[in-house]
Formats: C-alpha cells, structure tokens, sequence
C-alpha cells in the first residue's frame, strides 16, 4: 500500500561547519517531521525509494544509511570500499545505484538485502508485491 502523497523538504542541519543530521519538512504545515542523525561527516547525497518509505543517504564517512521515514528509524546502514558520491533508487525499487570517489563507472546494489538483520521487512515488501 503505497504511503500518502505528503510535501515534504529535506533540510540537511548545520554543525560545525558539516551537514550531519537530515531533517524532513512537511511544507504544508512547515513544522519538521523526522530527524534523522548517525553520519559523523558531511552528508554527500540523499533519495527517496520510489514509494516514498525509505530515505537513503551517503557520508563522507563512508557510510549509506536506509531510513524508514513512517517509523523514523535507521533500519540498515553499510560502508562501501570508498566513499558514495551520488546515489539514487531504480524504478522498481529493486536496485540502488551508487558512484564513488576515485571510481568510474555505477555499482548497483540489491535492495533486498538491506533487510538482512529485518526479515519481517523484507517478508512485508515482498507480500505486498505479490498482492
């Protein structure tokens, strides 16, 4: 069931000189939503899945970061071999595809298994699916 259509802003807060923490405005009522903390560098980039339930971010310290924005909670984080420049979700939602500094070219990565540690997720995701 997909989330309702809600306007919402991400404002990335200022600390010390680094964006670390990530904050969601809903721009109807403009009042902040979620915050979500966890990267200790400069965050490099931000996507939302297609069906607006994930919010994933990259650092420069290494880090992507999965947030699920009904609960407010980081549900998975890994730590690439170098560090994420720019991420963004495939269509189907299956796929995450990242760049990355001193690399060319565009590595994908299996959503799916985010959920490695979240089992009942990844059973939610795929009954809906089949639905």
């Amino acid at each position: 069931m997909p989330l309702p259509v809600i306007f919402l802003l991400i404002v990335l807060r200022f600390h010390f000189i680094s964006f670390l923490s990530i904050q969601v405005l809903d721009l109807d009522t403009n009042k902040i939503v979620r915050e979500f903390s966890g990267h200790s560098n400069r965050i490099t980039d931000l996507a939302f899945s297609p069906d607006g339930r994930w919010l994933v971010s990259s650092s420069v310290d290494g880090t992507v970061r999965v947030w699920d924005l009904p609960t407010a909670t980081m549900i998975d984080w890994f730590k690439p071999s170098s560090v994420v420049t720019s991420l963004d979700f495939s269509s189907s939602n299956d796929y995450l595809a990242t760049s990355h500094v001193d690399n060319l070219g565009i590595f994908l990565w299996f959503v799916p298994l985010f959920f490695s540690f979240f089992p009942f997720l990844l059973q939610t995701r795929l009954n809906s699916r089949l639905l």
